[in-house]
């Protein structure tokens, strides 16, 4: 995408989401906006099917534009109604087996949102204690599922069904070794049981949204967070901010290491969709989401990698030999999945990561290419500035 106005074109998206929860008729398009960029930055947040609506009644549509968003609206309904009766096959199928399980994400918010469809998802996520894993693999392929990723190292179990309906199966709440990873790991000791159900468990209102902003703050930490992201937080403080625990909710903040974060989201939240005042910082905050897209972007994923991997040193060749050494050598979990051997017979590690090194630089050139130029572009002054500005909104 052609450089844009991101904070013009950002603004405008979310008149334009408020305008179609709300039902009011949105204000005119400001100039200086091109339709095409509009849906463009939309679709990489993911909000696109909700503007069409509000968008459409202005008459700025032309024939083609008018077709390519209103077939992402009409994708993003139909996307729903088959995600939501894949998921109700799956929890019926762990009730019926007696498997707990907790639904995670898009399919508890979007009953929040006015529409459904309004909360686009990619994947059904959702919570299985790791003593359930095979039993829940069994299930799962007895469903017509294939597994895409079963591995005792990864945090979470993958399957799909066709190209659209990807189900992650989480033993990990919040994965990728976050500092706050342990302390939410704690809300699945705090599951009730759902109404009408035995072995389906939900959150309580306080845990759901410690998780979702543990979830956001993983993201943010790594690469960044979306609209959609802030959309879901606005909307769940609509419905809940007067009924949770605020004293509760701060307590477990407070030991995630995330409540200045929180504060800081929250205060984004107001100044977008309240149009109260921000200092500067919530608004670089509000700019960089907008720059990130739905889930950031591989240049600020490069940037936290990059900056991680050189340390202290401020050097560009040992953070390269690091993510070397990173890749190569990885934990032994990690191996076997990829070499089953060495659940029997640990021993074989060193043989089994020199395979591995071999295999990628004699049979894997276009992969052994990427990991030599990893980072030649990487700006570790920049990764830097990113990092401090992490740490300024309480990463």
């Amino acid at each position: 995408m052609i450089d844009v106005d991101l904070k013009l074109y950002g603004g405008y998206i979310i008149h334009l989401i408020k305008s179609a929860f709300s039902g009011d008729a949105p204000s005119k398009m400001p100039e200086g906006i091109d339709v095409d960029i509009l849906i463009d930055v939309a679709l990489k947040h993911s909000v696109a099917n909700i503007i069409y609506e509000p968008l459409s009644s202005l008459g700025v549509l032309n024939q083609d534009t008018d077709r390519k968003l209103k077939k992402i609206y009409s994708l993003a309904i139909m996307n729903d109604t088959v995600q939501s009766q894949y998921l109700e096959l799956i929890t019926d199928a762990f009730e019926k087996n007696e498997i707990p399980h907790c639904v995670l994400k898009g399919p508890v918010i979007k009953g929040l949102y006015p529409k459904p469809d309004f909360r686009q998802s990619g994947d059904l996520d959702i919570y299985i204690p790791e003593k359930y894993r095979k039993k829940s693999k069994e299930i799962m392929t007895d469903l017509g599922f294939e597994i895409e990723r079963f591995n005792d190292a990864d945090a979470d179990d993958v399957y799909f069904i066709g190209k659209k309906i990807h189900v992650e199966l989480h033993k990990i709440l919040v994965s990728n070794k976050t500092p706050w990873q342990a302390e939410c790991q704690k809300i699945t000791d705090r599951l009730v049981t759902k109404d009408g159900r035995n072995y389906e468990l939900e959150m309580t209102v306080e845990d759901y949204y410690l998780y979702m902003i543990a979830h956001m703050a993983k993201h943010m930490m790594y690469s960044g967070m979306g609209i959609k992201m802030l959309l879901d937080v606005w909307v769940y403080l609509k419905k809940y901010a007067d009924i949770f625990s605020r004293k509760i909710l701060n307590e477990r903040l407070e030991l995630c290491g995330l409540a200045e974060f929180e504060q800081n989201v929250g205060k984004l939240v107001r100044y977008w969709f309240y149009g109260e005042s921000a200092e500067e910082k919530i608004q670089k905050l509000g700019y960089y989401v907008f720059a990130s897209g739905s889930f950031g972007t591989k240049k600020q994923l490069d940037a936290y990698f990059y900056s991680q991997y050189a340390g202290n040193t401020n050097s560009h060749a040992v953070a390269k030999l690091a993510y070397y050494w990173d890749f190569f050598f990885r934990p032994y979990k990690w191996m076997c999945g990829r070499y089953p051997v060495l659940e029997k017979t640990p021993v074989l590690l060193p043989f089994c990561w020199v395979h591995r090194a071999l295999k990628t630089l004699l049979f894997e050139r276009e992969k052994a290419r990427n990991i030599a130029s990893k980072y030649d572009d990487a700006d570790l002054g920049e990764s830097r500035i990113i990092q401090n500005f992490k740490k300024e909104i309480g990463l």
